[in-house]
């Protein structure tokens, strides 16, 4: 049985709540009466992912309130857990990225517990969480994997710059993409893919380096 998945969040104050809609015959406006994740009034969700690696539906959380951000994952969109071993973000408000790159699970986390800037990139690779190397302690945001025609690399985004990362070496920061206003999004027509930084410029495959 297919199913829909939201989220609900208020803005201030947290609430947030993840519903699920069994209903496959195409009405949105039946949906099922109660959550099916609800894990505390102090939180809000930041994304939804679908993971290719395990098939399983991911939630990221976090909140302005000094609480430590979670991330829930789900094999049916019913029943959720808290993600074993992702300790390390306990001490971070936000979880702000998550996507797969080269087999692995990235995600990136901004602003410390006591409201001092700062933030990483973790990543996992199968068995255990760690950070990507040679990035600074500031707040990091959305992450996205794209081939710049040279192959595929993983673009982060920080508060000024965005960086790129080929899973070895340490990230650097990408000269071409300097029009970053805080959003990364691949556009594609089926044949070629665009990245979109947020500001005026669209740049695409192959320019980017």
């Amino acid at each position: 049985m297919k199913a829909l998945i939201i989220s609900l969040a208020s803005r201030v104050g947290g609430g947030a709540k993840i519903f699920r809609s069994s209903n496959n015959t195409g009405d949105r406006n039946q949906w099922d009466s109660a959550p099916v994740l609800n894990p505390a009034s102090t939180y809000q969700f930041n994304n939804l992912y679908i993971s290719a690696i395990d098939g399983k539906l991911y939630a990221t959380t976090g909140m302005n309130n000094g609480t430590a951000a979670k991330l829930y994952n789900s094999s049916d969109g019913t029943t959720w857990s808290e993600v074993a071993g992702f300790s390390a973000v306990s001490s971070y408000q936000y979880i702000t990225g998550i996507t797969e790159y080269n087999g692995k699970m990235y995600i990136s986390v901004s602003q410390k517990l006591n409201y001092s800037p700062g933030g990483t990139v973790y990543v996992f690779d199968g068995a255990s969480w760690s950070n990507v190397p040679g990035l600074p302690d500031i707040g990091y945001g959305d992450l996205v994997a794209f081939n710049n025609g040279t192959g595929e690399k993983l673009f982060i985004g920080d508060g000024n710059d965005i960086r790129t990362y080929d899973g070895t070496s340490n990230p650097v920061v990408n000269a071409t993409l300097t029009d970053y206003t805080g959003y990364l999004t691949i556009l594609t027509d089926g044949s070629k893919e665009w990245i979109y930084t947020g500001g005026t410029d669209v740049y695409y495959n192959p320019p980017c380096q």
